[in-house]
């Protein structure tokens, strides 16, 4: 009765020490996932970083302050893409008015 006893403990035992290594190993995956998914976040984040800068010295003066502010140029970007659509549609009615003279 002891030795069976004694066996069944053995038996969790071993069985508890399989699920301890399962465990560690998932875990270790997961910290090395979490490391990758740091480092791409700071490359991308340096990207960005990089690109806002270079934005920053397109749009400054010589003395490093903006030429333009944003609702400026906002207002300037959305005056081009209205002139753009007035032409492209222009573009369109004289097509159509040239189809309908040929029928």
């Amino acid at each position: 009765m002891y030795l069976c006893t004694f066996f069944l403990q053995a038996t969790k035992v071993s069985a508890d020490g399989e699920q301890v290594e399962d465990d560690a190993d998932r875990i270790h995956k997961r910290a090395n996932d979490l490391e990758q998914f740091i480092k791409d976040t700071l490359l991308g984040a340096k990207d960005l970083q990089s690109k806002a800068a270079e934005l920053n010295r397109t749009l400054s003066r010589k003395d490093g302050t903006p030429d333009k502010s944003l609702s400026e140029m906002k207002e300037e970007i959305q005056a081009m893409l209205a002139e753009m659509r007035k032409r492209q549609l222009g573009g369109m009615k004289s097509i159509a008015e040239e189809e309908e003279e040929v029928h």
